[in-house]
């Protein structure tokens, strides 16, 4: 499968240098899961460090251009009329002579190689974002801290733990475990982007631990996850939350 579109791939040539730089060293250090071979390995280092000796000669290159266009206007003129150039820069001096298809090669074989690699079943979303060929797993989300709605509060004997989470809300799964030796359960009220949870408090006082985690479209959870710990009794309704975010 040939990719149109590589949103990893940054637009200025620096950024494409570090980009390369990161995708190669990920690519070193999992290749013995991925099957890389070591030659393949060495010659696009090899590429790499050659783009990265062009662009430096094409930075220092236009410095000198810049002195030499300077010593031209800084010059005094001789009795013959020539100008007297105190500056005098030649680039090709530098001795390095590489040209911008030195990127388009390398680039074009690290798109190949990422071709087929993606088709690995061994080159797990983990190991995509190691290869930088895939953005980081987003962060997980702090109930306590999501917006200033987001609390725990007592009523009626019930607690309510309420807080906004990012849309689309059916990403986002709510898990509660009331230490009551029924496990984790997942809270059942999640409407827009804002998810409840009713129910009795206890007698003596428990910690209830609430857990967001972020689902993709097939249910598999992705990244972190983000916790809540509560302490709660029926007394509790008269005192107020006690909350602590992890």
């Amino acid at each position: 499968m040939s990719h149109t579109t590589r949103s990893y791939f940054p637009n200025d040539a620096k950024g494409q240098l570090a980009w390369a730089n990161n995708h190669l060293t990920g690519l070193a250090q999992l290749a013995g899961v991925l099957d890389i071979p070591a030659a393949w390995l060495a010659a696009a280092r090899a590429d790499l460090s050659h783009l990265e000796d062009f662009y430096a000669w094409r930075d220092q290159a236009a410095e000198l251009a810049r002195e030499y266009t300077q010593a031209i206007e800084r010059a005094e003129w001789d009795l013959g009329g020539e100008p007297v150039i105190t500056q005098p820069h030649d680039p090709a001096t530098l001795g390095i002579d590489k040209t911008v298809t030195v990127a388009a090669g390398l680039y074009r074989r690290l798109f190949a190689n990422i071709d087929v690699l993606v088709q690995n079943p061994k080159c797990t979303p983990e190991v995509k974002r190691e290869l930088f060929i895939l953005a980081p797993a987003p962060a997980a989300p702090d109930l306590l801290t999501l917006s200033p709605a987001a609390r725990a509060y007592f009523t009626g004997g019930e607690v309510i733990l309420q807080g906004r989470l990012p849309r689309p809300a059916r990403f986002w799964r709510v898990l509660v475990d009331r230490a009551d030796g029924a496990g984790t359960q997942v809270v059942g009220t999640v409407v827009g982007a804002k998810f409840t949870d009713h129910h009795e408090l206890p007698e003596k006082p428990a910690t209830w631990t609430y857990t967001v985690e972020l689902r993709d479209k097939t249910d598999t959870p992705l990244g972190k996850v983000s916790v809540v710990s509560l302490t709660v009794w029926h007394g509790s309704a008269d005192h107020g939350p006690e909350g602590t975010g992890a």
